[in-house]
């Protein structure tokens, strides 16, 4: 089986663990997250020869802030991002400058989301897997609230 094949394989395998992440069961099955950061990135960071790389990069882009969120929100962010890709009529633009990066701890597992609201895509990574996801921009100021509350800088575009 092709590496390509295998990646995708590892994300199907790990997909159960997201749906569960995400609420997709009756309230009392949900699984708890240990731990989410929320990430404001520069999306239009193009490395010039020679330019010195980031501090911080969250899957290449470099981290302009994050913020630790509390138990008590985690939740909303999880519906959102469920929210946005359920709504998705899978129209995307063809940019892909993420501005935003969330990532989930559970039980060992990291689980992480690069996103585009400009463009509407999603990229998440599980366990060494990745796969693309259409997104709308509604989970957009739910994560932004969550990053302006903590004074991380955003990066300004069309989202």
């Amino acid at each position: 089986m092709g590496d390509r094949h295998m990646k995708f394989r590892r994300v199907a395998v790990a997909w159960p663990a997201f749906l569960l992440l995400l609420g997709c069961q009756d309230a009392d099955s949900r699984i708890a997250v240990d731990s989410m950061t929320v990430y404001s990135l520069d999306g239009t960071y193009h490395r010039q020869k020679g330019q010195k790389p980031p501090a911080e990069t969250f899957h290449g882009y470099p981290v302009l802030g994050k913020v630790d969120i509390a138990a008590k929100d985690r939740t909303a962010i999880l519906a959102a991002v469920k929210k946005g890709i359920a709504q998705s009529d899978g129209k995307e633009n063809n940019c892909f400058w993420p501005r935003h990066g969330l990532r989930l701890k559970q039980e060992g597992k990291t689980i992480e989301y690069l996103i585009c609201f400009e463009c509407l895509q999603l990229e998440e990574f599980i366990d060494g897997g990745q796969a693309h996801k259409p997104t709308t921009r509604s989970p957009a100021p739910v994560l932004d609230a969550q990053l302006e509350r903590a004074g991380v800088p955003l990066q300004t575009g069309q989202e």
